[in-house]
């Protein structure tokens, strides 16, 4: 009875599931800028998106939201379809950021989501946030340990252009001088323009899809010692009728790096520019510079893209600064979408059944019955006549009564009861049944 009973759940949560060709719900989300500040795990987030598609859709912009305070936002969903705003100028309390010409809007419908956030201009102090999240001997002290880290990493860097100066100048070539992040660089944090994100996901049956970019006009960050501008990021995941569609992928059009414009790719940063010499000469200054500013405690990762399932994620450009109160993480340009694999629709299956007339019922006919492998051969059913005066054709073969859509969905409705009733029926059993009592019969000369 217990093994029976284990069955019938098993049974009815198949029923439960998911058919094929079910679409899932796919997730988008995309932000221009995250700022993860080591105090009390608050965060910077600049034209922020999200959209999830399925049961209950939702869309949310947000062009900027400072350690939970939100400028402005756009949420949509099927209560509140459409959602729009705009804004012309606004300074976080704090003092510590500054943009102009944002907006946000939101749409939502019964298969559809998307979001769209950003804004002209953005410019961040750091002084106001420091003065907010750190005492002034902290600041300090982070001001005095980075000016002493850069003087460590630029002074022998420039001291060894100095000395291969003299030689590229007789071929006419001349080595840039580096210049470090000043502790004023830790004030003015960035400076951005053209920025924007957006999320849009669709659910349908047999289709699921799942789309998210992020893309900055230009982005200056400590001062102007990581400059970067045609920044993007993209996310991708599909799956249309069984056939799935992923990716994910950055871009940055130019870097600059301590004034050196390099170029990203999987090895690390390459010195860009069309001359060889001068690009030689400039290589083994650059990889020094970033193996000195990470064991400063300053990293720079380019073009991360990972996925993980049906997750896809891409990362234009993420700087960590480790500070006596934890690591300081700004990410730019990140995208994310996923949607799971859905199965193709089964094909449409031929009616066999006769086009019905007002002379009879509907009717339809199961093919006959072919032979089994042993030689035994079932007949076919006689025919059946048609009533009189009808110009239906004769069936033949076993016949049934097609139910409609009330009279199916009360049928589905009673053997889920059903099921459930013996399912219960079969729990409970166990539980009902008692063992007889012993019956004592009185004999001469004692009990039985």
């Amino acid at each position: 009875m217990k093994r029976a009973a284990i069955l019938l759940a098993v049974a009815l949560l198949a029923a439960a599931a998911p058919q094929p060709g079910e679409a899932e719900e796919p997730r988008a989300r995309a932000w221009a800028v995250k700022v993860s500040v080591p105090v009390s795990g608050g965060a910077v987030e600049l034209a922020r998106t999200s959209s999830e598609s399925g049961r209950q859709p939702v869309a949310t912009a947000v062009p900027a939201t400072v350690f939970g305070q939100q400028a402005t936002s756009a949420t949509a969903d099927l209560g509140t379809p459409d959602a729009e705003d705009v804004l012309h100028t606004y300074e976080d309390p704090t003092g510590s950021m500054l943009l102009e010409a944002g907006f946000a809007e939101a749409h939502v419908t019964k298969a559809t989501s998307s979001a769209r956030a950003g804004f002209g201009s953005m410019s961040g102090s750091g002084f106001a946030l420091a003065s907010e999240l750190f005492t002034f001997e902290q600041q300090e002290q982070t001001l005095n340990q980075w000016k002493s880290a850069m003087d460590a990493v630029f002074v022998p860097l420039n001291e060894q252009i100095d000395a291969l100066s003299p030689l590229l100048g007789g071929a006419g070539l001349s080595l840039p001088r580096l210049e470090g992040i000043a502790p004023e660089g830790l004030i003015d944090v960035g400076r951005a323009r053209q920025v924007a994100s957006s999320a849009q996901t669709s659910s349908s049956p047999g289709f699921s899809s799942a789309r998210a970019d992020a893309t900055l006009g230009e982005i200056r960050l400590f001062g102007g010692f990581i400059e970067a501008r045609g920044v993007s990021a993209e996310a991708i995941s599909e799956s249309v009728a069984g056939a799935d569609q992923r990716g994910a992928t950055a871009r940055i059009g130019s870097l600059f790096i301590a004034g050196i414009e390099v170029v990203a790719d999987g090895d690390g940063f390459r010195v860009a520019g069309n001359d060889v010499i001068t690009r030689t000469a400039v290589q083994p200054g650059m990889d020094l510079l970033l193996s000195s500013l990470a064991d400063a405690g300053l990293t720079i990762r380019a073009l991360d893209e990972a996925k993980a399932g049906d997750l896809r994620e891409a990362a234009a450009l993420e700087v960590q600064l480790d500070t006596p109160q934890g690591p300081l993480l700004i990410s730019i340009a990140h995208a994310e979408a996923s949607a799971a694999s859905v199965g193709a629709l089964p094909p449409p299956a031929e009616d066999p059944i006769p086009p019905r007339t007002d002379d009879g019922p509907e009717v339809s006919v199961l093919p006959d019955v072919v032979p089994r492998s042993g030689g035994v051969t079932l007949e076919p059913a006689p025919p059946v006549p048609a009533p009189p005066g009808s110009t239906q054709p004769q069936a033949t073969g076993p016949l049934y009564r097609r139910p409609g859509p009330a009279e199916a969905r009360s049928m589905k409705t009673t053997y889920l009861l059903f099921m459930v009733g013996a399912l219960a029926l079969a729990l409970g059993t166990p539980l009902m049944v008692r063992r007889p009592l012993r019956r004592v019969v009185p004999m001469r000369g004692g009990t039985r």
